[in-house]
């Protein structure tokens, strides 16, 4: 619940929906982590796919960080929930994905399945990883997805991987 703590903290009048699996998961964010519930936060107790796929709302913004490591739910990475979920994105909204992928190597594949999932809904990505990380090397990937052109300021020159964006 870090995410969905700062982001309630910093933007106070935005309304904010976490869609998690374990409904216990607050409960041990709390009395671990010092989570403290906020008003404009709301914790939906359901499956990712499910609330996708019934969800009627339109979101700006979706986070989907539902990876464990490598591990990758196979119901997330069908083009159908892929569908799913650019319908409920906002026309000028965004889809961030958090994973653990790498630009060769083993994950490269985890990478190019995320992709291949996702690009067709919401043709303009740019993939951005940890600094100073070497090509084949696993490391946090932040990809954006959106259905519109868009441009990035105050961050490093982006290149081309296989059709991909990529920040060095």
């Amino acid at each position: 619940f870090t995410i969905p703590e700062y982001l309630g903290r910093t933007y106070p009048s935005s309304t904010i929906d976490v869609v998690e699996i374990d409904p216990k998961l607050q409960d041990i964010a709390v009395d671990y982590f010092d989570y403290t519930p906020l008003p404009n936060v709301t914790i939906i107790s359901d499956d990712a796919r499910s609330y996708v796929h019934s969800s009627e709302k339109q979101y700006d913004i979706i986070i989907v960080d539902v990876y464990s490591d490598t591990s990758i739910p196979f119901s997330l990475l069908t083009r159908e929930y892929a569908a799913e979920l650019n319908a409920i994105t906002a026309p000028e909204g965004v889809v961030i994905i958090n994973a653990i992928t790498a630009r060769a190597g083993s994950c490269l594949q985890i990478l190019e399945t995320l992709d291949a999932t996702y690009r067709p809904h919401a043709p303009y990505a740019i993939l951005a990883q940890a600094q100073n990380t070497k090509k084949g090397q696993r490391a946090n990937t932040i990809l954006t997805y959106t259905k519109n052109p868009f441009e990035l300021t105050g961050t490093q020159p982006l290149q081309s991987l296989n059709g991909r964006l990529y920040s060095d």
